[in-house]
């Protein structure tokens, strides 16, 4: 499949093409990445993501086996992020920005939002708004406090180079 993606360019030089080839990975995690702010994201599914980058990045570079490099050195030669970085980063950005809207706004409604009843018996399965309160307590923030801080845009940036580094 991504041999058909790469961008052919002929007679151009390695410079240009190796070029041309990273924008095409950056694209290319774009689109894989659209939506994942709201994802229940799993190990699973980042892991088969990493992977499916690696490997497009490995063949633009020329790295087969038995020449191997390690995925942190891969990412260091092409400026890239590890893929659950990259996607904590997007879902923390779009939960700022959903924050500063006015209270009567529908998604804002629907991240605060909380289902009534009874749940059934037995362990609670991982949501995504259990997977964020998760991930906002690691830094010792509630719901009230991190709204708050997304008013603040400077505040907030510093949240999120705080929780994603």
């Amino acid at each position: 499949m991504f041999g058909r993606v790469c961008v052919p360019l002929w007679g151009a030089s390695l410079a240009t093409l190796l070029l041309a080839n990273l924008r095409t990975v950056t694209l290319l995690q774009t689109v894989l990445l659209y939506g994942c702010e709201t994802w229940l994201v799993k190990n699973e599914v980042t892991s088969r993501l990493q992977v499916f980058v690696n490997k497009c990045l490995r063949r633009i570079l020329g790295i087969y086996w038995p020449r191997t490099i390690s995925n942190a050195r891969l990412w260091e030669m092409t400026d890239q992020t590890p893929i659950d970085k990259e996607i904590l980063l997007r879902k923390w950005r779009w939960i700022g920005h959903v924050l500063r809207r006015p209270d009567n706004h529908l998604s804002k409604q629907g991240l605060k939002w909380q289902a009534k009843g009874k749940r059934r018996p037995g362990r609670p399965r991982t949501t995504w708004r259990r997977s964020v309160e998760k991930e906002a307590a690691s830094t010792g923030l509630g719901w009230d406090d991190l709204e708050a801080a997304a008013q603040d845009r400077e505040k907030w940036k510093s949240f999120l180079r705080a929780l994603c580094p």
